[in-house]
């Protein structure tokens, strides 16, 4: 299978598994933009190779996973922008991605090597195994922004950590660190750095050579959980974000600290 096409992931796949390196990273929202659409293009395309018995993704260097969704991105801010573009953003992007991760049928290890946030931070957490550096750190952008928080998190936050912690970071766009991550039971392992590709590198491995029909299955039962999330909540979230875009709050801001405060 030929990945060359795809301009923000970073694709190989050897001895069955694919290593997946997220390339862009800082504040220009169009290349980000870029990496969402092939981010919910990328599923189908690694779920028909049958050279592909598991996927390892990564950031690029050892700040960033994927953070999507800091202060500097403007594009949710322009009060002009038509209801057609932002309905179609939800849904060819943010939807996709969402629905795309729970259907793929093969295990998917995240080595999150540094901040994930927004789109970032779904993939986090519908990875089905997520091995954390102890210093990085995860947060939903929304409030930060003047939106409601409804792509990913929105919808399946609370199903990981409960309603309680779902409203104390979703509401308050506060970060929360890998070891806090762990606790809550946002992600799999929080390990320190020097360990992490080890560790993440551990699992693909053992998934790539394990059976593969009995762990398609057994994903397959416990997503289920996050299907009906999608279902139950996940519409109603994107509804009411974009909704949110043209309340004009989004127009000005941040409303909280950027870096976000981190809860330890």
């Amino acid at each position: 299978m030929n990945y060359s096409n795809f301009k923000a992931l970073l694709i190989s796949v050897d001895h069955g598994i694919a290593r997946m390196e997220l390339q862009y990273q800082g504040s220009d929202w169009e290349t980000y933009g870029i990496q969402h659409a092939e981010l919910a293009e990328v599923w189908r395309v690694l779920d028909s190779d049958p050279e592909v018995k598991t996927v390892l993704v990564t950031g690029k260097g050892d700040k960033e996973f994927y953070l999507s969704g800091n202060p500097e991105m403007r594009s949710h801010r322009d009060s002009s922008v038509s209801w057609e573009v932002i309905a179609g953003l939800f849904e060819r992007h943010m939807r996709q991605i969402v629905q795309e991760m729970i259907a793929f049928s093969k295990p998917v290890v995240a080595a999150v090597n540094g901040a994930a946030a927004g789109a970032g931070l779904t993939v986090v957490l519908l990875s089905d195994i997520s091995i954390m550096a102890e210093d990085a750190y995860l947060f939903d952008p929304h409030i930060m922004h003047g939106l409601a928080p409804g792509d990913g998190a929105g919808g399946v936050f609370p199903l990981f950590a409960g309603i309680a912690k779902a409203k104390l970071y979703l509401l308050t766009s506060d970060g929360l660190d890998a070891k806090e991550a762990d606790r809550i039971g946002l992600i799999g392992r929080a390990v320190p750095r020097k360990d992490l590709l080890r560790i993440a590198e551990d699992y693909a491995q053992r998934f790539a050579e394990g059976p593969e029909i009995a762990l398609r299955f057994s994903k397959r039962s416990i997503n289920q959980w996050l299907k009906h999330a999608a279902i139950v909540a996940g519409d109603h979230a994107y509804a009411l974000e974009a909704a949110s875009v043209f309340s004009g709050e989004n127009s000005h801001g941040p409303h909280t600290e950027w870096p976000p405060r981190r809860v330890p």
